[in-house]
């Protein structure tokens, strides 16, 4: 009989040393050994093996907060502002300029799962390594190009005390956690523009942003989405004043799976302006458009696509991607433990100029099959919803 049914959290390690793993110069996970990570610790226990992964993945949410805190010099926000004693907590984390910055800031917006402040996939992280997983090269080039940041927090919407599921006032959905936090945290902000940069359901969360009012909303002036999984049918309900495809259309490109170049322009039916990230793996689009979002960010000529033709229902509609929970990682380079230095210099891309997708222009069409992520059993499955009707969390379970 397996011992994993009694397992615990209590079991684990509270440290990443604990659990025998440090990241080394090149920001790869590895074991006191420089061997890559292994997902199977005991064999043929499933049970144990996922949680055993889990409790390492809320190791390394802790170690990328001290990244944010110590290599990026962001500040630790409490959400709700003005949480009492002993109230449930999340958090947000922002540059020190975020209410003195009256040029532009830059928001980042995770996908939903287990994924945490300052992270794009867990599975990246321990399997490749921290620029690829996480926000943290994004943080740095938009700070150093003079820019304020704002990371935000939108899956950890609840704490669970004496075996009960209890909501974070202001945060028991992603989206309820971005208004929440555009209008406590955003309206501080003297900055005269805002650039969005979401990832997966991020997208959701800005269209969401898109049809509230007020001018912390109003300064969004662009968005970078990567391989959002967006729908602008299904999410503009009737009643709402504000024309959602108009108001994406004028300010968003959208980088996507496809095996085109990077920048390639891809033919999509929703409106929106589209680019190859050069990728067929979802949860890589983040680091392989990076170069593509802060040149679109820095361009002040970038105009709204011309329409092409009526959007097609189905070919806007995506289906939200998982993101699976191991893959096979790089090869070992380094065991040694010494501080982590992402460079973001790592990441140069040639970017092509960005083309307007009409028809006197020839486009790339999205292969129609894209390749299935490898799957670990249900590693990267959000939390269990909480009992509670009136905010439920949110699923898509891409990163």
């Amino acid at each position: 009989m397996s011992s994993a049914t009694t397992t615990s959290a209590d079991e684990f390690p509270t440290t990443m040393a604990g659990f025998g793993y440090h990241f080394n110069e090149q920001g790869e996970l590895r074991s006191r050994e420089g061997e890559k990570f292994v997902f199977e610790v005991r064999k043929g226990d499933v049970q144990y093996n996922q949680k055993h992964y889990e409790a390492l993945g809320e190791r390394i949410t802790e170690y990328v907060y001290e990244i944010l805190e110590k290599e990026c010099s962001l500040i630790r926000a409490a959400i709700p502002v003005d949480a009492g004693d002993g109230e449930p907590e999340s958090c947000v984390y922002h540059s020190e300029d975020l209410e003195t910055n009256d040029g532009r800031l830059m928001v980042l917006i995770n996908g939903s799962g287990v994924v945490r402040a300052g992270q794009w996939a867990r599975r990246l992280i321990i399997n490749e390594n921290l620029a690829s997983g996480t926000q943290i090269p994004y943080i740095k080039r938009a700070m150093g190009g003079g820019c304020s940041v704002l990371v935000l927090n939108t899956n950890e919407n609840f704490v669970v005390r004496d075996g009960k599921f209890v909501n974070i006032r202001g945060s028991g959905t992603p989206e309820e956690h971005a208004h929440y936090v555009f209008e406590h945290v955003v309206a501080k902000s003297p900055a005269r523009e805002v650039f969005v940069v979401g990832h997966s359901y991020g997208g959701n969360i800005v269209i969401s942003l898109a049809m509230q009012q007020g001018v912390a909303y109003s300064r969004i002036t662009k968005v970078a989405l990567t391989d959002s999984s967006h729908s602008l049918y299904s999410l503009a309900p009737e009643g709402v004043d504000v024309d959602i495809g108009k108001w994406m259309a004028e300010r968003t490109v959208n980088w996507v799976t496809s095996e085109a170049k990077v920048g390639t322009v891809v033919e999509r039916h929703d409106g929106l302006r589209t680019l190859s990230a050069g990728v067929m793996v979802h949860e890589k689009t983040s680091h392989t458009a990076f170069d593509g979002v802060f040149d679109f960010f820095a361009d002040d000529t970038w105009q709204p696509p011309k329409p092409c033709g009526a959007p097609d229902k189905s070919d806007s509609e995506r289906t939200p991607k998982e993101d699976p929970v191991v893959e096979a990682p790089p090869l070992a380079k380094d065991a040694e433990e010494p501080s982590v230095e992402v460079s973001v210099a790592a990441m140069s891309l040639e970017e092509p100029p960005v083309k307007e997708p009409c028809a006197e222009e020839p486009s790339v069409k999205e292969p129609c099959a894209e390749e299935p992520p490898i799957k670990e059993p249900s590693a990267e499955e959000p939390p269990i919803k909480p009992p509670i009707k009136e905010s439920p969390v949110q699923e898509d379970v891409s990163t």
